[in-house]
C-alpha cells in the first residue's frame, strides 16, 4: 500500500526543487525583461540621433555662420 505521507527528507527535497524551479523562472523573466529594456533604450537613442541629423540637415546654410 502506497503511503501519501512524505518523509521529512523527501518533503525537504520537494520544497528545494520547487523553490529552484521558481527562482529559475523568475530569473529568466528578469533577463528577458532587462534585455527588452536595453533594446528599447537603443531604439530611442537611434531615433534621437536620426532626428538630430535630420534637423541639422534642414537648417539653412546662413544660420550655420
Amino acid at each position: 500500500m502506497w503511503s501519501l505521507m512524505l518523509t521529512d527528507c523527501s518533503a525537504t527535497k520537494l520544497v528545494l526543487v520547487l523553490g529552484l524551479i521558481l527562482i529559475q523562472k523568475n530569473f529568466s523573466s528578469y533577463i528577458l525583461f532587462k534585455h527588452k529594456i536595453l533594446d528599447n533604450e537603443y531604439l530611442v537613442q537611434n531615433m534621437q540621433d536620426e532626428a538630430l541629423e535630420t534637423s541639422r540637415s534642414e537648417l539653412p546654410m546662413s544660420s550655420l555662420k
